[in-house]
């Protein structure tokens, strides 16, 4: 096997409770290899959903305040408020968790990436493409 071993684990350190063996697991049996060639291809997917994620968040927030008022008088709006409003800062919560975790992931991307010589003019390249260095491209191919 070539490439980053044990990703999750390393994504994962120093975290503790019963769901983070439960997730580095899981981390590592997605069979990723990281190579030389994928190494910034997945670092870009990963940062890509962390963006993705944290706007979710945003708009979420920005559309629901503190929570979901209550809708009526009657005796079922205010207890479905609060549980609504407590099942989405659960999920919240867990979004933010999964971001910290990725970030985590990008963060061992950025070493591998480092560790097989790419240079930090690379890695940033990674969000604008058009930056990236003609001879990182096969010829002919741009």
């Amino acid at each position: 096997m070539t490439g980053v071993v044990g990703l999750g684990q390393r994504a994962m350190a120093g975290r503790q409770g019963p769901e983070v063996a439960a997730k580095a697991a899981a981390f590592d049996r997605l069979g990723l290899q990281v190579t030389p060639a994928n190494v910034l291809g997945i670092y870009a997917v990963i940062m890509e959903e962390v963006s993705r994620l944290k706007t979710a968040i945003q708009m979420f927030t920005l559309d629901n305040g503190e929570g979901m008022p209550p809708l009526g008088r009657d005796l079922v709006s205010l207890p479905a408020a609060r549980g609504f409003t407590e099942a989405t800062r659960r999920l919240l919560v867990k979004c933010e968790t999964d971001i910290r975790d990725l970030n985590r992931v990008g963060e061992g991307l950025v070493e591998a990436a480092q560790a097989y010589g790419k240079t930090e003019e690379h890695i940033q390249a990674v969000f604008d493409p058009s930056q990236l260095p003609s001879s990182l491209y096969p010829s002919g191919v741009r």
